[in-house]
């Protein structure tokens, strides 16, 4: 197996999403994801327990995407890779 790395996710919880971060989360790499609903959230977070992170983030509110790049920074370090999975064109990502 590759060294394990930190994955950011945004639009973890449905489709393509939630795909990657099962495949991800199976090859030992460490997923920080977000989605916007907080079911969804709380569902990840039970699926796929510490030391993976999820987080409910509005990606369409530059304030949200700030505090929760700051909160990841602070808690995980910065991400090996980042997936702007989000159905959203043109989300910030501060």
């Amino acid at each position: 197996m590759d060294e394990p790395r930190i994955i950011l996710l945004t639009g973890a919880s449905r489709g393509l999403g939630r795909a990657m971060t099962q495949e991800f989360a199976e090859r030992g790499h460490t997923v920080v994801g977000c989605a916007r609903n907080q079911q969804a959230v709380d569902q990840l977070s039970q699926l796929f327990p510490a030391p993976h992170h999820f987080a409910l983030v509005d990606v369409s509110n530059l304030a949200d995407v700030q505090q929760w790049s700051q909160q990841v920074l602070a808690t995980c370090g910065v991400p090996d890779l980042v997936l702007n999975n989000a159905a959203l064109i043109n989300a910030p990502m501060a």
